[in-house]
C-alpha cells in the first residue's frame, strides 16, 4: 500500500523524477527553483552589507554630494534587485502552482511578463552598477575621461543587446529560436566584457600604487563579480540548466559588488571575505550540481581555513583615497 501511494505521488512530475534519478543533470525547473535559493543566500549577504554602509554613513558627518549619489545608486541597484527576487519567487510560483504536470512550459515561454521584466531589470542594474565602475576608473586615473570611452563603448553594446534581446523574446515564446540564440550569447559575452575590462584598468591603476593590498584590489576592482560570471561561461558554453540556477543570483552579485565598492568601515578583509561568498557558491554549483555525465553522487566536504590581518582599512569610492594601518594615506 505504502508502494502503490508513493507511485500515486510521483505520477504527476516524470520529467523531475527522471532528472533527478538519471545522470544528474538538473531539469529546467529545478534549476530555476534551487537558483531563487542561491538568489535568497546572496540577497541576505547583500541586505547585511547595506545596514552596514548605511550605519556607515549615518554616522558621517559630512558626506560629499558625491557620496550621496553614489548611497542613491546602490539604493537603486538594491531595489532592483528586490524586484529581481520578487519577479523570480512570481515565475515559481506560475510553474509550480498555475502550470499543471508540466514544470518546465512556463520557463519555456519567454514572453511571459515576469521574464520580460527579469531581463529589464537585469539590463538596467547593469548601466548603473557599470557606470559607478567606470566613473571610479576616471577617478584612480585622475580623471582622465578618455579611459572611459572603452568601456563606454563596451556598455552601450551591453545594452543595446539586451533591448534587442527582450525584444526577441517579447515577439517569440519560445528561447530555442536562431536568433534568440544568438542574441543572448552576444549579451552575455559583452556583460563578460565590459567588467573585465573594468577590472582589469581598475586593478592595473591600483598596482602601480605599490603599498595597495591584494584584498584591497579585489574588493574596489569587482574582481570576484569578474570570476563570478566567468565560472558563469562554463554551464552557458554547454547549455547546461545550472546557468539558469545561476543567472539570477548574478544580478545579486552584482548589488553586492557596488555595496562593497561604496564605501565601508568594514576591514577590507572582510569584505574580500564576503565577496568569496558568491564565487564560493558559483563554483560549487558549477561543478558539483552541473556534473552531468556523473554515474554515482558523492559527498565531498570542503574545508577552508582564512588567516587575515585584522587591520581596519577603509576607502572613499569617489574620492579615491584608502587610509590604513599600514598603507597610510593614498590617492589617486
Amino acid at each position: 500500500m505504502a508502494k502503490g501511494k508513493f507511485e500515486r505521488i510521483q505520477i504527476g512530475t516524470p520529467d523531475v523524477i527522471q532528472a533527478s534519478t538519471g545522470t544528474g543533470e538538473l531539469d529546467l525547473s529545478e534549476a530555476r527553483m534551487f537558483g531563487m535559493l542561491y538568489e535568497g543566500i546572496l540577497y541576505g549577504a547583500n541586505v547585511v552589507l547595506l545596514l552596514v554602509l548605511l550605519r556607515t554613513f549615518a554616522k558621517e558627518l559630512k558626506a560629499t554630494a558625491a557620496q550621496r549619489l553614489a548611497l542613491a545608486i546602490v539604493g537603486i541597484i538594491f531595489a532592483l534587485c528586490t524586484v529581481h527576487l520578487g519577479a523570480t519567487m512570481c515565475g515559481l510560483h506560475i510553474a509550480f502552482f498555475s502550470s499543471g504536470s508540466d514544470l518546465t512550459s512556463p520557463y519555456l515561454d519567454r514572453s511571459q511578463p515576469v521574464e520580460q521584466l527579469q531581463k529589464a531589470l537585469y539590463a538596467v542594474a547593469t548601466v548603473f552598477a557599470e557606470g559607478m565602475l567606470i566613473y571610479r576608473a576616471v577617478v584612480l586615473f585622475g580623471r582622465k575621461w578618455i579611459v572611459a570611452v572603452l568601456p563606454v563603448v563596451s556598455l552601450v553594446a551591453t545594452l543595446g543587446l539586451w533591448v534587442a534581446l527582450i525584444h526577441q523574446y517579447a515577439n517569440v515564446n519560445t528561447a530555442k529560436g536562431h536568433a534568440a540564440q544568438q542574441l543572448s550569447t552576444a549579451a552575455f559575452a559583452m556583460s563578460v566584457a565590459t567588467t573585465g575590462i573594468l577590472t582589469l584598468l581598475i586593478s592595473a591603476q591600483l598596482l602601480s600604487l605599490r603599498n595597495t593590498s591584494f584584498f584591497s584590489i579585489a574588493a574596489q576592482s569587482g574582481l570576484f563579480y569578474t570570476v563570478v560570471l566567468l565560472v558563469s561561461v562554463v554551464p552557458f558554453a554547454r547549455g547546461s540548466n545550472v546557468f539558469e540556477l545561476l543567472q539570477g543570483g548574478i544580478c545579486k552579485v552584482r548589488s553586492i559588488r557596488v555595496t562593497i565598492q561604496l564605501r565601508g568601515e568594514f576591514s577590507l578583509y572582510y569584505a574580500a571575505v564576503l565577496g568569496m561568498i558568491p564565487i564560493l557558491l558559483a563554483l560549487w554549483l558549477t561543478l558539483d550540481i552541473g556534473a552531468s555525465d556523473r554515474e554515482s553522487k558523492s559527498t565531498t566536504g570542503m574545508r577552508v581555513t582564512i588567516d587575515f590581518n585584522s587591520h581596519a582599512a577603509e576607502y572613499d569610492v569617489f574620492g579615491a583615497q584608502m587610509k590604513s594601518k599600514d598603507a597610510g594615506v593614498l590617492a589617486a
